[in-house]
């Protein structure tokens, strides 16, 4: 569900999105014509359990096109960013892809959300990405938990705008 209000908190629309299963908006981006790209997760579409779940709307609230992305397991999509081409940067964590358990998953589109690459990070146990944002360089960071070496720990990933790792630091948060 997303709804556009003006600046006095009146609505101007009001639209549903996705299909019958649960389908989430995690976060969503204002578009320089005026729309929005709403990015989650799908239990409607996709190829397995939950998948990542983009959403591109016009400035009306129209869905102009919509793409999921993962494999035959579980995908949470939780944050989204724009690249300096116009595409996005979508990402969250995957059962799909990986070193095992879950793992951080970054796909970078263009602006028709055709997937350019995609990236995952982690061990055998599980790191989860919550946040993320393109960094002044046109490359991105993610934010997040690591269950390895220390149950909980804060994660901090860059990447490139290819999709190379830069650095990477897990930090005890006790």
């Amino acid at each position: 569900y997303a709804l556009k209000l003006n600046l006095n908190g009146d609505t101007i629309w009001t639209n549903s999105y996705g299909g019958v299963g649960w389908d989430f908006c995690k976060q969503l981006v204002a578009l320089s014509d005026g729309g929005f790209a709403l990015f989650g997760q799908t239990y409607s579409y996709g190829a397995g359990d939950a998948d990542y779940y983009l959403v591109r709307l016009n400035a009306d609230g129209d869905t102009l096109w919509t793409r999921t992305y993962g494999g035959v397991g579980y995908e949470s999509g939780e944050s989204i960013s724009l690249t300096d081409e116009g595409g996005f940067y979508l990402t969250g964590h995957t059962e799909s892809f990986g070193a095992g358990g879950k793992d951080v998953y970054v796909v970078k589109t263009d602006a028709i959300g055709d997937t350019i690459w995609t990236r995952t990070f982690g061990h055998a146990q599980d790191e989860f990405c919550f946040g993320s944002t393109k960094t002044t360089d046109g490359g991105i960071v993610t934010v997040g938990a690591s269950y390895t070496p220390l149950e909980g720990d804060f994660m901090v990933h860059k990447m490139s705008e290819d999709g190379d790792s830069i650095w990477s630091r897990i930090e005890d948060g006790s």
